[in-house]
């Protein structure tokens, strides 16, 4: 699995972004597609080159009360233009505020594996977590103000 050195390289090379912005959540995807494809090459890996089943990053996916976007859908091309996703991956960062994030972020998670099973009982659901442990960080806020700040217990992380 290569993906993680990949998503770190991918953060080194791109300093100061923006966690919710779209491009690393793009980044990440291409890294767990990847990564999927390598470790499952005669299941996962062949139905993606055969087509039979369709990354898309950013779908919108429905139930029959709502719809939620998800980061990541492996999806069955023979349905459309219904979305069927037999495999899902959600990407949460946690940059700083850790105890109240990590709680905040588990809940999101939970909320996402539920609308993924009321879509398709049988579809696989997974999340990553990225957690900053940097020492020293700074995060631009979405007023776009740049704010630095410093883990003091961030070796308990």
């Amino acid at each position: 699995m290569q993906g993680p050195e990949r998503y770190v390289q991918w953060i080194n090379a791109h300093l100061g972004f923006n966690p919710r912005a779209q491009a690393n959540s793009n980044a990440l995807s291409e890294y767990v597609i990847d990564d999927l494809c390598s470790a499952s090459p005669n299941a996962i890996g062949e139905l993606v080159r055969a087509s039979n089943l369709v990354p898309l990053k950013n779908a919108s996916v429905s139930t029959g009360v709502t719809v939620r976007n998800i980061d990541l859908v492996l999806h069955e091309l023979d349905r459309l233009p219904l979305i069927s996703v037999q495999l899902s991956v959600e990407h949460k960062t946690i940059m700083a505020a850790h105890g109240k994030a990590r709680k905040n972020r588990y809940g999101d998670i939970i909320a996402y594996c539920n609308h993924m099973h009321n879509h398709r009982s049988d579809c696989v659901v997974g999340a990553t977590v990225v957690i900053n442990t940097s020492g020293l960080y700074k995060i631009q806020t979405l007023s776009h103000r740049i704010w630095c700040g410093q883990h003091s217990r961030w070796r308990r992380l």
